[in-house]
């Protein structure tokens, strides 16, 4: 459960503390106040700073700090620090163009049987398919199955397609939320996150529009953006885009407009990157946004 709460952040450090015991038959202390301890023995588990390492150890965390500090009757706390493996990374890569969900497995160089696959947030143009996606939450596909589906003429489909090894049971990965794309804020966070940390891949397409991957592979970026013209980095455009929109937030945090609705923060962006018009009382402040924004480089 613990392992669980960890991935479903992600973070990238992870600081415990723990209680070590000398005698594990009197891990509560003598005080008049131990009647309310009562039965707490029940639910108690005795945790070791070696088997917490190797749990964590097995989520890609390793361990950068520990300290000891004593107690009384032979107790101590022990605080262990841990940091996530560099290879924990994700990467991802948005084409503002709609492709076919094969083209895109083909693009970065996945083959389908690797994986089990679920499928999620799901539309199927292909009536053949249609049937079994019809009323269905999600799907859980071996990759022949999915494969057969997919490469199938005439076959569209608009959904989050979710990559697990096979050692991976459908009964774990449904103790998480169910992927899903319309409506996801979290696509465009600086620290993008697999909505299923036990995934490998995500591979989302927005209604034939546009398209976008994500995963613990740098390969499958790069073969994207390479493979796939206009195509850039998700997540340093999401940094650069939101450190955009902080500065553009602190120049109109005090103007009526801004106080009234927050998306006119999203005019002046417009106004700056794509020359949308604005009133022309607001060209004093587009100048000191620019100016702002030229001083970092990010104009």
């Amino acid at each position: 459960a613990f392992q669980r709460a960890v991935l479903q952040t992600a973070p990238e450090y992870v600081s415990c503390v723990i209680q070590i015991n000398s005698d594990e038959e009197q891990w509560v202390s003598e005080s008049p106040y131990l009647r309310a301890f009562d039965r707490l023995d029940e639910v108690h588990h005795q945790m070791e700073e070696e088997t917490l390492s190797a749990a964590m150890n097995e989520i890609g965390y390793s361990l950068i700090l520990q300290e000891t500090c004593p107690l009384p009757n032979g107790k101590a706390l022990v605080r262990l620090d841990y940091k996530r493996n560099g290879d924990n990374m994700i990467y991802g890569a948005y084409l503002d163009d709609g492709k076919l969900l094969d083209e895109i497995i083909n693009a970065i160089g996945v083959f389908y049987e690797q994986y089990n696959w679920l499928i999620t947030d799901h539309e199927i143009t292909n009536s053949e398919y249609g049937k079994l996606f019809e009323s269905q939450e999600y799907l859980w596909l071996s990759g022949e199955e999915f494969h057969k589906i997919a490469k199938s003429d005439d076959c569209e489909i608009w959904c989050v397609a979710s990559a697990f090894p096979k050692s991976i049971a459908l009964e774990e990965i449904l103790k998480y939320e169910l992927p899903y794309a319309d409506g996801n804020a979290g696509f465009w966070i600086d620290d993008v996150k697999l909505q299923t940390p036990l995934s490998e891949l995500e591979i989302v397409i927005f209604d034939g529009c546009s398209c976008f991957i994500l995963s613990k592979q740098k390969a499958h970026r790069d073969l994207f953006l390479e493979k796939f013209n206009g195509s850039y980095d998700l997540i340093e455009d999401n940094k650069k885009r939101n450190a955009i929109i902080a500065i553009i937030t602190d120049e109109v945090k005090d103007i009526q407009e801004y106080i009234e609705n927050d998306h006119f923060v999203w005019h002046v962006y417009h106004a700056i990157f794509n020359n949308r018009s604005l009133d022309s009382k607001y060209e004093l402040l587009l100048e000191k946004c620019r100016s702002r924004l030229m001083s970092i480089g990010l104009l």
